[in-house]
């Protein structure tokens, strides 16, 4: 669990000395070696695009959003945590898709969380904190499983 909440304290959810340590280990990651490096990641991700595209070019109608949120999956899972999701080639069947979309459901805690942050905006930052430790729905903390599987620990 240590490693979870290691993790969900992000960049995006930190102020202050937090963020700028926080900052500070992730700018490593973006030199320009370390972009050079991911280049060909994504390359290969682009060309598996390219024949999505092309399949869809043949159809009428095409749900784009999907394609490039699939797309958005394998660039990110492939480069950022070396799992190979197949996203774009299978949609269906891609067990880490599947997860990712159920984050943007909300539950009903995030509901509440979010019309107490309108109505008092200090407290719903303490409760959005409280949802991020305590409250990982179940596709969150698959995907923290499947990314701390691939982590040297």
């Amino acid at each position: 669990m240590k490693i979870y909440l290691k993790i969900l304290g992000h960049l995006f959810f930190s102020e202050g000395k937090v963020w700028r340590n926080l900052r500070t280990k992730l700018l490593p990651a973006f030199t320009n070696g370390k972009m050079k490096m991911m280049f060909p990641g994504i390359l290969e991700v682009g060309n598996e695009l390219t024949k999505v595209l092309n399949k869809c070019a043949k159809n009428e109608e095409s749900d784009m959003k999907d394609i490039l949120i699939r797309y958005t999956t394998d660039v990110i899972s492939s480069i950022g945590f070396g799992i190979d999701t197949k996203s774009l080639s299978n949609p269906d069947g891609s067990e880490f898709l599947k997860m990712a979309r159920r984050l943007d459901e909300p539950t009903n805690w995030e509901s509440i969380s979010e019309n107490v942050t309108f109505a008092c905006p200090k407290l719903g930052k303490f409760l959005k904190v409280l949802s991020m430790k305590f409250h990982l729905k179940p596709p969150g903390a698959f995907l923290l499983a499947r990314v701390c599987q691939k982590l040297p620990l």
